[in-house]
């Protein structure tokens, strides 16, 4: 599996300094059988990541902004960096 860390460096409500942890991307077929179980729908993954990861990276913004729509189906409880649009 390869995929860079991201984590993201915040301060909770008492001041204490909090860090997250994840990687660039969830969406990876090639992390099936090391990662995601063999065979795992790609539409399940963001939600299994959700589940051991607190963060994660996306890019896709970069080339283009995600639609309100996109980011409402987006799995609960993770903390999503988005890449600022060109």
């Amino acid at each position: 599996m390869i995929a860079s860390l991201v984590y993201s460096d915040f301060y909770g409500q008492g001041g204490e300094r909090l860090i997250h942890i994840g990687t660039s991307g969830y969406n990876y077929p090639e992390w099936r059988g090391s990662f995601y179980p063999e065979g795992f729908s790609t539409t399940k993954m963001l939600a299994y990541y959700a589940e051991r990861f607190g963060t994660v990276e996306i890019n896709y913004s970069f080339y283009r902004l995600p639609s309100e729509k996109a980011l409402d189906g987006w799995a609960e409880g993770v903390r999503l960096l988005i890449s600022s649009s060109r």
